[in-house]
C-alpha cells in the first residue's frame, strides 16, 4: 500500500510529537556512493524482533535486483532505531493505539532527552516492565499514524489530502522508515514529506516467515516505483494468495523434497517490474496512491 505526500497498505514519548528532536539509528548508516541510495530505519519495540532480519533480506533482494540491471544499491543497510524513552512507566489512563492524546494532557515544557544507549541496555532505575512501557510510549505516534493509514487503504492518493504525519516521523534521519507494528493492520508504503521519503508498516501476527518476507519486499517495491500486477505468483501481484504462490514456486524449484519450508524465498519479478524499476532508477521522484 502507498500514501500521500506529507502533509499530503509499542508506542515514542508523547512529548516527542511536539518537540521531535532528531532520531538517529543506533548504528551509523552504511556509507554509500550516490544520492539514490536510500537510508532505511527500522522502528520496533523489541531489538530481538525477527522481522528486523526480514527487512534486511528484503533490502538485499532489491539491491540484487538493481545490480542485475547494472545499477548500484538502492537501499543502504537497514538500521534499528531505538525510540527514546524516560525511566518512568506509562501513566495510567494513557490513550491506547489508534487514539490521540489531547494536547492539553501533554506534559508542558521540553523533555530531557535520555543519553544514547544500545537497544538492549536497560533504563537506569527502571524494571523490565517500566522499560517496555517507556519504549511503547515512544512508538505511539508511529503506531497511531499507521493505524489511520491502514484504515484508509485503497482510498488515498498521493495527490490528495491524507492524515498528517506525526512530527516524530520527520525527525527520523532516513528516507525509508519501516515500522514493525504491534498491530495486525494492512501493510502499506506511504510517501510523506519531500525527497522520496516513505513510511512502511509491517503488521504483527503473521507467523509464516516467507509470507512476511514477501510482504515486506512487496512494500519496498512500491518505494521503488513498482505497481500492482494482476499476474498470480509474482512479487507485486495484488490481490494474491502469497502463501499458495510461495508453495508453488518452491515446488517448482530444483530440489523441492529437500527445500526447507522457512528457507528465505522471494517471489519473482516480471519483465514489466524490471522495466519499471529501470525507469524509476532514471527518474526516482514518483508518487502514487496508497498500495497494500
Amino acid at each position: 500500500m502507498r500514501t500521500g505526500s506529507a502533509p499530503t497498505g509499542a508506542a515514542f514519548l508523547a512529548a516527542l510529537v511536539v518537540f521531535a528532536p532528531a532520531i538517529v539509528p543506533v548504528a551509523s548508516a552504511s556509507e554509500s556512493s550516490g544520492a539514490a541510495v536510500r537510508r532505511v530505519a527500522v522502528l520496533a519495540a523489541d531489538a530481538g524482533d525477527a522481522r528486523i532480519a526480514m527487512v534486511e533480506e528484503a533490502v538485499s533482494f532489491w539491491n540484487g535486483a538493481a545490480s542485475g540491471l547494472g545499477a548500484g544499491a538502492v537501499f543502504a543497510d537497514p538500521e534499528f532505531v531505538m525510540p527514546p524513552a524516560d525511566a518512568r512507566p506509562a501513566l495510567a489512563g494513557d490513550p491506547g493505539l489508534g487514539q490521540e492524546r489531547p494536547r492539553a494532557a501533554r506534559r508542558p515544557g521540553r523533555p530531557t532527552r535520555p543519553p544514547r544507549r544500545a537497544p538492549d541496555q536497560p533504563l537506569a532505575g527502571a524494571g523490565e516492565g517500566d522499560r517496555v512501557h517507556a519504549v511503547e510510549a515512544g512508538l505511539r505516534p508511529f503506531e497511531n499514524y499507521a493505524h489511520q493509514l491502514s484504515r484508509l487503504a485503497g482510498r488515498l492518493h498521493a495527490s490528495g489530502p491524507g492524515p498528517a504525519p506525526p512530527e516524530a516521523l520527520f525527525a527520523v534521519e532516513a528516507e525509508v522508515v519501516v515500522l514493525l507494528s504491534v498491530q495486525n493492520l494492512m501493510p502499506f508504503a506511504w510517501p510523506y514529506g519531500e525527497g522520496g521519503r516513505y513510511f512502511v508498516a509491517v503488521p504483527a501476527g503473521e507467523e509464516r516467515e516467507n509470507v512476511l518476507r514477501n510482504v515486506i519486499a512487496h512494500e519496498l517495491g512500491h518505494v521503488l516505483g513498482l505497481k500492482h500486477l494482476a499476474e498470480p505468483g509474482v512479487l507485486m501481484c495484488q490481490p494474491c494468495d502469497t502463501s499458495t504462490a510461495i508453495s508453488r514456486d518452491q515446488a517448482a524449484g530444483p530440489s523441492p523434497a529437500t527445500a526447507a519450508v522457512d528457507q528465505p524465498r522471494f517471489l519473482p519479478l516480471t519483465d514489466l517490474d524490471r522495466e519499471r524499476l529501470r525507469t524509476f532508477l532514471a527518474e526516482p521522484d514518483q508518487d502514487d496512491h496508497l498500495d497494500p
